[in-house]
């Protein structure tokens, strides 16, 4: 039981704090005429793309739009080639990444750098994150154990960790 609640207030805290940036490199390769890319298995959210040299001695940082904005610029969007200079997220799927202009052959086999907000898949796997991150979960979990009817109930203890919680 305390497993999950664990597992569960790292999720929920992941999901409205976004305390768990990721950089993803090397990890999806620029193909020609592929516009869209998946994003990382607990990917949540984009902060930065940028494509970078298989050597990492070029990189260059991708703009963030909308399809709608793109749609405006170029009606062919989805398929017009060139070096990417601008990445979207919207009307392509769940956790994709879109970049335009799709790349060329000159592009292809240059990398995405992604920098996101993820989630912990699995707890058993280990959490890297700040000491006060830790301690908000040990009481997380600790108020909801106490709150649990049960033998172990304790209201006032459940009580007082969530207003502890309230300051950190």
């Amino acid at each position: 039981q305390l497993r999950r609640w664990f597992g569960d207030w790292v999720k929920r805290h992941a999901q409205t704090q976004g305390v768990f940036v990721v950089r993803d490199i090397l990890q999806t390769a620029l193909t020609q005429s592929v516009a869209t890319y998946a994003a990382p298995a607990d990917h949540l959210d984009t902060i930065h793309v940028a494509v970078i040299t298989g050597d990492n001695s070029s990189v260059n940082p991708l703009v963030a739009s909308s399809t709608t904005e793109l749609e405006a610029l170029n009606d062919a969007f989805a398929s017009s080639q060139g070096v990417p200079s601008r990445w979207y997220p919207d009307r392509i799927g769940d956790n994709r990444i879109g970049v335009y202009p799709v790349p060329n052959a000159a592009t292809a086999g240059k990398v995405l750098e992604v920098i996101y907000h993820g989630f912990v898949c699995d707890i058993d796997s280990g959490i890297t994150a700040p000491a006060v991150i830790g301690e908000y979960l040990e009481l997380a979990v600790y108020a909801e154990a106490r709150s649990c009817e049960s033998d172990g109930q304790m209201v006032e203890s459940a009580q007082s960790a969530r207003a502890v919680m309230g300051l950190i």
